[in-house]
């Protein structure tokens, strides 16, 4: 119905598509995120939002920045901006983290 054809793969490959060598669970999904850019973001405004956007600096560890995105979905934040220098990015530790929030927030 989607497109999706699930297939099986070694542990060794799920490790890998996780990035983590000690998987206990049976399903991996290797998803690519679409990026929102800070600037394209911006000028798309009509008008400021009414909820904050939180701006992270200096947070490297993945896991520290999924809870904040879970943490700022929660609060009601208008997005999260993750900064492409000096943080590890969106990966699948991010969204693990967040509880799967990384997938639906905005980044």
């Amino acid at each position: 119905e989607r497109g999706i054809c699930p297939k099986r793969c070694p542990l060794a490959h799920v490790n890998r598509i996780s990035g983590n060598g000690r998987q206990d669970q049976g399903v991996a999904l290797d998803l690519r995120i679409p990026k929102l850019f800070l600037d394209d973001y911006m000028s798309a405004l009509t008008q400021l939002p009414s909820a904050p956007l939180v701006l992270l600096d200096g947070v490297r560890n993945a896991q520290n920045i999924g809870m904040i995105i879970r943490s700022a979905k929660a609060a009601g934040a208008e997005g999260v901006v993750v900064p492409r220098k000096g943080s590890p990015g969106i990966n699948s530790l991010v969204v693990k983290a967040s509880a799967g929030v990384a997938l639906r927030a905005k980044l």
